[in-house]
């Protein structure tokens, strides 16, 4: 997970629209960003920085297309499994866990 990753920071990152369609929609299978495009009816710029941004969080992976290397035929996949948030003493802090098929 990047430096920058704090509870506010993926709170904020959860209430982007395109964020939440593009964990559910990989949540299920692997999807590359043309896909994503076309199911969250948003422009291609947008999608690739969502999965960037996804990606620097820990919250997306890339899995490789059948040549081995990255580009377009790269699918990214959620990794998020579930987020639990406390606030106590007037701070939130947030715990993470990868999906039980991650590793």
């Amino acid at each position: 997970m990047c430096e920058r990753a704090t509870a506010n920071s993926i709170l904020d990152l959860l209430g982007n629209e395109y964020v939440r369609q593009i964990l559910r929609l990989t949540s299920t299978e692997p999807m590359t960003p043309y896909e994503l495009e076309a199911e969250c009816d948003a422009s291609l710029p947008t999608i690739y920085r969502q999965i960037e941004t996804l990606t620097e969080y820990g919250l997306l992976t890339p899995e490789l297309g059948a040549n081995g290397r990255a580009g377009e035929c790269t699918r990214y996949r959620s990794t998020l499994g579930e987020v639990d948030i406390e606030l106590d003493d007037g701070e939130f802090t947030l715990h993470r866990r990868q999906r039980p098929d991650m590793g």
